[in-house]
């Protein structure tokens, strides 16, 4: 199934994942599926590489539009093929169909009946797939598996995700290959899962900051090459146990891992070579170059994977001139290595704002980072907005004037004013900055403003007007007021917004 196809099918339903309690991951089909969503989520299943058990909850069968006897023998091969351990039926007596399961089966005569007599002892260290029609029991299974339950919640869409990725490769005027920059845990969203997602449908590298952000990769059952950027020579020794491949940015770096490889008896290892073009942070400099040719030369164990370098103004067009000029000193300098070595390497200087803006300088690979999470370079532009950070209404109250709220009486009532609690605070990655009028938030559809100061663990919002009810959902940031805008309230960049959610604050990751 090509990508794009992928992602219009999985655009159909929707399904949600996150951590469970024990080492487990939850996935969760429960919008009214069909049986064909229901393979799908199989398949989903199948490609949770971290877990060799994995067992599939299943809500009342009988009840899943199309459900006959012919798709029980599918299900049944399909997960003897798959090797999932366990099967519940809650709802089912028996299963119809003539092929031998394989996986251990578990009947419940009704939801209720698996619900009242559920242990979470039984789960541990395995992916649960939960799949059926809406209901109490289901929530109660759910909540129950659940590590977090936070009312707080960022919710990534790995859909929007992938569109945004493939708007990026739109923008080449020749392919490249791709890098997917997850650093600091995927720009604060954490989890493993925008990384597996990209390894099985749109990625060819992925890079990180630091080598045990590659050690956690490789532990999680990540094979695509991983560049580590800003690997410390002390990391050296376990960085090529996992087979992770260091950017080299000086002669120090370059002389220790050598020395490394050759205590470990190791030939051929991939390094990448950076460049400083004018961003004066690490790299070689255009006057080390020959220097660096002869080294790499003389240092039979190690292979230049790539050469590149960085943009430090790709976004802000009146530095243009300045770009350019990197874009010049890095194609000379690539191809004096390249012919200095006698070999080809591959050559990446674009980031995510290059790429849209100098769309011609892909050469053979591009990195590609902040974008895949809707930011651009660009006013006008496709990208989709992926993370949105929810929470709930606490308490609602009606004020008088003269009343005050939150600390340090910031906001004085004038008018009969309908408040609500939000249960998210600057502990949850909400800034104090955007209190007292300065940030509105989305209830029912609408926005309403943030008043007074910003507590740790809640915000006080502007009801008035709303017929909004405790227990509401309260987006924080999300597709109208999204971290774009934030950023600029704050003074800030985008990055900041997202490496600032708090590890508290539960992931949920959507497919659909």
């Amino acid at each position: 199934m090509s990508r794009r196809n992928y992602f219009t099918f999985m655009a159909e339903f929707k399904i949600e994942q996150q951590e469970g309690i024990n080492n487990c991951t939850v996935l969760l089909n429960r919008h009214y599926p069909d049986v064909s969503s229901v393979f799908a989520s199989l398949e989903l299943l199948s490609r949770q590489r971290m877990y060799a058990e994995k067992t599939v909850v299943l809500f009342e069968p009988d009840r899943l539009s199309g459900y006959n006897k012919n798709w029980w023998q599918k299900v049944a091969a399909f997960l003897n093929d798959k090797g999932i351990k366990r099967l519940v039926l809650a709802g089912m007596r028996n299963t119809p169909t003539s092929v031998p399961l394989r996986a251990k089966v578990e009947h419940h005569l009704s939801p209720a009946g698996f619900a009242n007599n559920f242990t979470t002892g039984k789960f541990k260290n395995e992916a649960i797939l939960i799949c059926g029609h809406p209901s109490d029991e289901m929530e109660q299974i759910l909540q129950q598996l659940q590590n977090k339950t936070h009312n707080t919640v960022l919710e990534v869409n790995l859909n929007s995700l992938g569109e945004n990725v493939e708007y990026f490769r739109s923008c080449l005027e020749t392919p490249a290959k791709l890098i997917a920059v997850v650093k600091a845990s995927c720009y604060g969203i954490g989890s493993f899962d925008i990384p597996f997602f990209l390894e099985d449908h749109q990625a060819d590298l992925f890079a990180v900051a630091y080598t045990d952000e590659g050690v956690e990769l490789r532990e999680a059952g990540i094979k695509l090459p991983v560049l580590v950027m800003s690997p410390d020579p002390d990391s050296f020794f376990r960085l090529t146990d996992y087979d992770l491949e260091p950017e080299l940015f000086s002669f120090r770096g370059l002389t220790l891992f050598n020395r490394v490889l050759q205590n470990k008896g190791i030939e051929n290892y991939p390094v990448h070579l950076k460049l400083d073009t004018g961003m004066h942070r690490l790299g070689f400099l255009p006057c080390e170059v020959d220097r660096l040719i002869e080294e790499c030369k003389k240092l039979e164990r190690i292979t230049v994977r790539s050469v590149f370098s960085h943009l430090s103004v790709a976004d802000e067009p009146q530095h243009d001139e300045f770009t350019l000029e990197q874009f010049g000193k890095f194609a000379g300098l690539s191809d004096r290595i390249e012919k200095g070595l006698g070999y080809p390497v591959l050559r990446h200087i674009l980031n995510s704002p290059g790429i849209e803006r100098f769309p011609g300088y892909g050469f053979d690979m591009i990195r590609l980072g902040i974008g895949m999470y809707g930011v651009s370079a660009l006013e006008n532009n496709t990208l989709q907005n992926v993370c949105t950070l929810k929470s709930r209404i606490s308490r609602i109250k009606h004020l008088q004037p003269g009343d005050s709220v939150g600390y340090g009486r910031k906001h004085r009532v004038s008018r009969p004013q309908k408040i609500a609690v939000g249960a998210a605070g600057y502990a949850d990655g909400l800034n104090r900055k955007l209190g007292n009028g300065n940030w509105e938030v989305i209830v029912k559809g609408k926005p309403v403003p943030v008043i007074g100061n910003i507590c740790m663990d809640s915000c006080i919002i502007d009801i008035t007007g709303i017929d909004a009810c405790e227990g509401d959902e309260v987006i924080l940031f999300g597709e109208s007021n999204n971290i774009i805008k934030m950023a600029d309230v704050l003074e800030t960049i985008p990055y900041e917004v997202l490496t600032g959610v708090s590890r508290r604050v539960r992931r949920v990751f959507v497919r659909g």
